[in-house]
């Protein structure tokens, strides 16, 4: 973790005094403990037993006493250091805003640096100081630190104890009850009155000569360390890039050519392929891949064969409607073939059909005959499945009495 005030090897101790410790009762500090030049301190040693009666003098200790013969050592010595350093970067620091009298208690304060506005010079706390927001506070004063009875203050959004910094330019009294949050750097001493509880540190005699002494009754001290802030996770890679789909191939040659022979309108392709991914529409040849539509049904494409004009079977087309001429007059049947199917002409009759009138409409024949109709029903049942019935079959049966 970046320390943001160079507090350094001050950070392990709960309190560094420059002219001794003093305690009355039963106290708890959580860091360690030190004081130099002057190693003085009395109600620490020997330690709080596990139960220990409210008129001990001790100190419930988790940390080092630096102040017990041979740990008066340099790592005191060096923290004093640190923090005297400490002490003077908080002093320059530029202010944000200058409060308008000595008196914190009732108000809600954001990160930043502040002077107080007092005359004399002192900060003092009565009631709630309210801290809001994630981020180094910073108070400034060139004479004392006051807390009143059971004052209090309150950290919210993520404002923390350890990022709370009181740069005192003289001493400091907390007086009973009171909740106080931050380190506290005093130039002379630092007092605490009865069941006073310091969520920081505990840091005095900071002027030149090194005096300046702590004094407690009761209290409790913790000078936790401020919580780690979790490095920003790495970038995810960038998935690769999807490759190109192949150009599909061209299919066959639409449109077959007019059959030579029947009566179909309209070309029949006699390419087995298609060209263009496009769906056809109305009953022409179809010029895509899609799925026809129209008269010659939807959805299904026949998959049998049928024989062109040169009777040569054709394979894979759509089939069109075949449109025939009923020599009763009544005009053209149109049926379409069905996908179920599978009927081959294997040749397209050559001959003549009467019109109906009297002629013939094509050379061939002198006259019908009944293998001529027979075979001319043959492609209607083979185009479509046309049954004959009703007038379509009475005309035939009359026009065979005409002709015999």
């Amino acid at each position: 973790m970046v320390d943001p005030v160079p507090l350094g090897s001050a950070r392990t101790y709960g309190i560094i005094a420059g002219s001794g410790v003093t305690n009355t009762g039963v106290t708890t500090v959580t860091g360690d403990i030190g004081s130099t030049p002057l190693p003085t301190e009395t109600g620490i040693v020997p330690a709080c037993s596990p139960a220990p009666l409210p008129t001990d003098n001790c100190v419930v200790l988790t940390g080092a006493n630096h102040n017990s013969g041979a740990n008066n050592d340099a790592q005191t010595q060096l923290a004093r250091g640190d923090a005297v350093i400490a002490y003077g970067y908080l002093a320059g620091q530029p202010i944000t805003a200058t409060t308008a009298s000595a008196e914190l208690g009732g108000a809600t304060l954001t990160p930043g640096v502040y002077r107080t506005g007092d005359p004399l010079g002192d900060f003092g706390i009565t009631g709630t100081l309210t801290l809001d927001g994630a981020g180094i506070y910073i108070f400034q004063m060139s004479r004392d630190l006051n807390t009143a009875t059971a004052s209090n203050i309150s950290l919210i959004n993520g404002a923390d104890a350890c990022n709370v910094y009181w740069q005192v330019g003289r001493s400091v009294t907390m007086l009973a009850g009171s909740n106080f949050a931050g380190n506290v750097l005093a130039n002379t001493s630092i007092s605490l009155t009865d069941s006073v509880t310091v969520h920081g540190r505990l840091i005095a005699g900071m002027q030149p000569s090194g005096s300046g002494a702590v004094t407690l009754i009761h209290d409790t001290i913790t000078s936790s360390a401020c919580a780690a802030t979790g490095g920003t996770g790495g970038t995810g890679g960038t998935g690769g890039t999807g490759g190109t789909g192949g150009t599909g191939g061209t299919g066959g040659t639409t449109g077959g050519g007019t059959p030579s022979g029947g009566g179909t309108t309209g070309g029949v392709p006699s390419g087995g392929g298609t060209t263009g991914g496009g769906t056809p529409s109305g009953g022409g040849t179809p010029s895509g891949g899609g799925t026809p539509s129209g008269p010659n049904g939807t959805g299904t494409t026949p998959t049998g064969s049928v024989t062109n004009g040169s009777g040569t079977p054709t394979t894979g087309i759509q089939v069109l409607p075949i449109s025939i001429s009923i020599p009763n007059g009544t005009g053209s049947v149109l049926k379409p073939i069905s996908s179920t199917t599978r009927t081959q002409v294997s040749q397209v009759p050559v001959g003549g059909v009467h019109a109906g009138d009297g002629s013939m409409s094509a050379a061939g024949n002198s006259g019908p005959s009944t293998d001529s109709l027979a075979v001319a029903a043959l492609v209607l049942a083979s185009a479509g499945g046309l049954l004959l019935g009703g007038a379509g079959a009475r005309t035939i049966a009359s026009r065979r009495r005409l002709d015999s």
